[in-house]
């Protein structure tokens, strides 16, 4: 039939038919002549083309990197995982608390508080890209702070978990090496330990109250604690000159002191984040100053 032929009402159906039949005929026929030779296409073009790598969301956090562009939702996903490093690295503190006291089995518990480290270490890298990302982005001012006192927090909590873990290898290495502290020297230590884990605590108090609300104690209660630390380790040197102690006993007593200050100090570091970052460092600095 022509298909320039009209019907009765001005169609033309066989055009119509005509079109349809061609186009079916060549996608067949084409599809058909491509079939065996898909192999080769597909590797040719896979060296042609490379894949861009895409920000899929993290399988340490629940950090959904599409979310940038929404600060107000990702400031939101980036607290909630400050919050749980938080958690973790308190874990690791009462873990490592039964650790030195002997209180279970020492090895799986051990292996835990790393593994747990490793971890932290892990979502501290997730959590920089997310908020280091975000403040590409254009934030307000508010949001903008509330970032970058979240990639401190970040940092400094992943610091108190590496003294938790210094801490723990050199319990680790006096009981491979087969020597243990005294009696009165495990005394002091462990009540240090509890004297970190209790200011742990109160600084842990700042991050849930508005910084006019935070424990003005908190810088005190500081310079008390390395007042401790220095007392303790007076008492360790005159101990020296009055009994005979193993070096690895004596250099570990003195370590362990160290990381608890260092800890401290970090977890002061925390503080001050949680007010702004400016309210405890003036006071700070007024009070070594007086």
């Amino acid at each position: 039939m022509d298909p320039d032929l009209p019907d009765a009402f001005g169609n033309f159906p066989y055009m119509t038919a005509g079109l349809a039949t061609v186009h079916t005929v060549f996608n067949v026929v084409t599809a058909l002549a491509f079939i065996p030779f898909v192999s080769q296409i597909g590797n040719a073009l896979h060296r042609l083309v490379n894949d861009k790598a895409t920000h899929a969301r993290d399988h340490l956090t629940h950090l959904d990197f599409r979310l940038v562009s929404s600060p107000l939702t990702a400031i939101e996903q980036s607290r909630h995982e400050i919050r749980r490093t938080d958690e973790y690295v308190r874990e690791m503190l009462d873990d490592l608390r039964l650790v030195i006291t002997d209180e279970t089995s020492t090895e799986g518990l051990a292996q835990k508080v790393f593994k747990q480290e490793d971890t932290i270490d892990e979502v501290q890298i997730e959590v920089t890209r997310f908020l280091t990302e975000l403040l590409a982005e254009e934030l307000s001012h508010d949001v903008a702070d509330e970032a970058r006192t979240q990639l401190r927090l970040a940092d400094e909590f992943e610091s108190v978990s590496d003294d938790v873990c210094d801490i723990l290898k050199l319990y680790l290495r006096m009981r491979k090496a087969g020597v243990r502290f005294t009696a009165a020297q495990q005394k002091e230590l462990v009540g240090l330990h509890d004297l970190i884990a209790s200011y742990y605590d109160r600084v842990r108090g700042g991050l849930e109250h508005a910084p006019g609300d935070y424990s003005p104690e908190i810088l005190q209660d500081s310079f008390a604690i390395t007042g401790t630390i220095r007392e303790l380790r007076d008492r360790h040197w005159h101990r020296l000159s009055d009994e005979m102690v193993a070096p690895l006993v004596s250099t570990s007593y003195m370590d362990i002191a160290n990381s608890y200050r260092r800890m401290k100090d970090h977890l002061l570091n925390i503080g001050e984040a949680a007010v702004g970052g400016k309210t405890l460092g003036d006071e700070r600095h007024t009070a070594r100053a007086s």
